[in-house]
């Protein structure tokens, strides 16, 4: 890549870690972008599906093998997260599409009461099937976009698609105007939103409490 010409990402879990640039801060390539979390969220997901379902106490964490350092990270931060909570955790992997029937039906075995999806770009291809999976075998779902609350699952919780659409076009802008990308700092997530879909609790059988529902940011029917 051509050092003079910029580049401008949009919702990478870690650039550091991918290699994407070097410092957050200012860089000699002329990239910049948008992280999409900024800070972990695994202990506020599990906490939320807790909250959500009180009776929780057997989680399986979908993981993608071929995401190792991800994999890895959520395995370690979510099991950490579960203790505190009294929560049982459990890795369960999906490495491709026709591997979702098998993964729910081990949930299955295992006597899973909930689901959480580790942040991969694999589950956001397959999430109708995922979303229908979970509904299927009659467990909530916590997922990292609301795009899966859309397709079923329960309740999703992270940063902003929106905040992150509008920055991207915030920094285009930018580099339009002369700003050199390097110098551009790589932004973090301000805005996260708790999304619940109503319907897929009713399926569930779910019934929230006040606490829980005054927390939802924005509902999906």
């Amino acid at each position: 890549m051509h050092d003079d010409i910029p580049l401008i990402f949009l919702g990478s879990l870690d650039p550091i870690a991918l290699r994407v640039v070097d410092s957050l801060a200012r860089r000699t390539e002329a990239i910049t972008g948008i992280v999409a979390t900024g800070i972990d969220l695994s202990a506020k997901r599990l906490q939320i599906l807790k909250q959500a379902v009180p009776s929780l106490s057997r989680v399986a964490l979908l993981v993608n093998p071929k995401t190792k350092s991800t994999t890895d990270n959520d395995i370690r931060e979510y099991g950490e997260a579960a203790k505190l909570l009294s929560v049982s955790t459990r890795p369960f992997e999906i490495g491709e599409y026709d591997e979702v029937a098998a993964a729910f039906s081990r949930i299955t075995e295992w006597q899973g009461d909930g689901v959480i999806l580790s942040q991969t770009p694999l589950f956001a291809l397959i999430r109708e099937e995922l979303a229908h999976a979970a509904l299927s075998s009659h467990l909530p779902m916590m997922a990292y976009s609301d795009t899966f609350v859309s397709s079923g699952a329960l309740a999703s919780y992270g940063s902003s698609l929106r905040e992150l659409f509008l920055g991207g076009g915030a920094l285009v802008k930018r580099v339009l105007n002369g700003e050199r990308a390097g110098d551009i700092p790589v932004l973090q997530p301000t805005k996260f939103e708790l999304v619940v879909n109503m319907t897929t609790a009713d399926t569930l059988g779910l019934t929230f409490s006040p606490p829980f529902l005054a927390s939802v940011d924005r509902v999906i029917e």
